[in-house]
């Protein structure tokens, strides 16, 4: 199995099927994918926009490679950082997890990958990941106190944070 998808089936855990809360800035979305991502991976595949309920598997794992763990270029990274990259990215955008490892590994957080954050990558060790945790921490904690509706979201950012955690280190 590789990294790519055993951080899937991980990330595909918290992602769940179909839903529409009201309070979901995403949107629509089923197995995570947005209806707007959908929209626009279809257009990029010169296939008919259709809604995201009729998601395929394959659909869905492609749009997680290509536009997730590609985009931060986690196959260059250890297990435990491109896990926790990968899911910072589905959550909230690749350029914001790039930036939230970049913090975590001590570099210029700039959102792109370039030769000193690929070589910080090759130094960094797991106890780093906890820098990469807070950062997006933070993140939720000043959004929701920026968003109070965003609230009922928070224990589930919480739990998904301890797992990312735990799945990241293999605990």
């Amino acid at each position: 199995m590789t990294n790519f998808d055993r951080a899937l089936g991980l990330m595909l855990g918290h992602e769940g099927g179909l839903s529409d809360h009201a309070l979901d800035r995403g949107g629509r979305t089923n197995l995570g994918v947005t209806q707007a991502t959908y929209d626009a991976w279809r257009r990029k595949q010169g296939v008919p926009i259709r809604k995201v309920d009729q998601i395929t598997a394959d659909e869905t794992r492609s749009i997680y490679r290509a536009d997730y763990w590609d985009a931060c270029r986690c196959d260059e990274y250890p297990w435990w950082l491109a896990y926790a990259t990968f899911d910072a990215a589905v959550n909230s955008g690749p350029v914001r997890a790039i930036k939230w490892m970049q913090q975590g590994i001590g570099v210029p957080a700039d959102g792109l990958i370039g030769p000193k954050t690929l070589a910080a990558v090759r130094r960094a060790s797991p106890p780093m990941l906890f820098g990469v945790v807070k950062a997006r921490a933070d993140f939720i904690s000043d959004l929701v106190r920026r968003s109070p509706s965003q609230l009922v979201f928070l224990k589930g950012w919480i739990r998904r944070l301890f797992d990312v955690t735990k799945g990241a280190l293999d605990l």
